[in-house]
């Protein structure tokens, strides 16, 4: 019986020390397959890689190493991150009152709320937009004070494409402060379109700010006016003015805004009051 159970006892050993075994080489060839298959994945990516460079352009090349440079950069000086240029500019918009430096901080605040949206949530969360609106009212219709309104109303439109953040750009003041920039602002096309855009994308999100616009026949004989003087003039053909030819070659971006698109835009916030009623 001594011997059976020994026997048996081996058995079992030797049972267990061949699934070992088999476990263990199957463990070695899953895992070399798995180095091979990174490896021959890397060549393929150099190889593809390699190859669409060669065949790039000379622009995509220069922009490449543009790309390159300013990551390297941003990895020399932590401070050029995005994220961090983003909270230094919020700060910059809560504390200071130099034009220099709102501009400065504004523009960082527009490339950063188009390029993330992190950045988005954290200009939404500081309460960025009521204090934005404020800016708007001080600005009056030199060239500096236009170029820094695109500016601002573009850093809106970069938050109001994520509709969880269209509710932090709806403030109290928000209708009023774009309507009196379209009746003010009804000949540079850049500063119509935002507004218009901006103000059809509040009305269309809060039903309160929808009826309360729709309430007053002030706004709507105002937006009218305006819509009907912009048509006249489109129709007659009127070039834009010595500004916003200057804007344009400035800022780049705005180059595919036109007139009749803000007018457009204005003809929607109007019907849409109007299908309200």
């Amino acid at each position: 019986q001594e011997v059976l159970c020994f026997a048996l006892f081996q058995k079992k050993i030797g049972h267990n020390a061949r699934r070992l075994q088999t476990l263990s080489r199957m463990f070695l060839a899953r895992t070399r397959f798995q180095k091979a298959r990174k490896v021959a994945f890397f060549l393929q990516v150099m190889f593809h890689g390699n190859k669409v460079r060669t065949k790039s352009s000379k622009h995509v090349k220069v922009l490449t190493k543009k790309i390159r440079l300013a990551t390297q950069k941003a990895l020399r000086e932590p401070q050029m991150q995005l994220g961090r240029r983003t909270t230094r500019a919020l700060y910059i918009l809560q504390t200071s009152k130099r034009m220099v430096e709102l501009m400065e901080a504004i523009e960082t605040l527009e490339i950063s709320t188009r390029l993330s949206k992190s950045c988005c949530i954290a200009f939404a969360d500081t309460g960025a937009p009521t204090i934005l609106y404020d800016l708007i009212r001080t600005c009056n219709r030199s060239l500096p004070h236009i170029e820094l309104l695109q500016l601002v109303l573009a850093t809106l439109e970069n938050v109001s494409v994520y509709p969880t953040l269209r509710s932090s750009i709806a403030t109290n003041d928000s209708v009023d402060t774009l309507i009196d920039l379209i009746q003010m602002f009804r000949d540079k096309e850049v500063v119509l379109w935002f507004s218009a855009y901006l103000l059809l994308i509040i009305l269309r999100h809060n039903d309160k700010f929808l009826i309360n616009f729709c309430a007053s026949s002030e706004n709507m004989r105002r937006l009218k006016g305006v819509y009907s003087i912009s048509q006249k003039k489109a129709a007659l053909g009127v070039n834009s003015s010595t500004s916003n030819r200057h804007l344009a070659k400035k800022a780049r971006r705005f180059n595919s805004i036109n007139m009749n698109s803000g007018i457009q835009l204005l003809g929607r916030v109007i019907s849409t009051c109007k299908d309200f009623v």
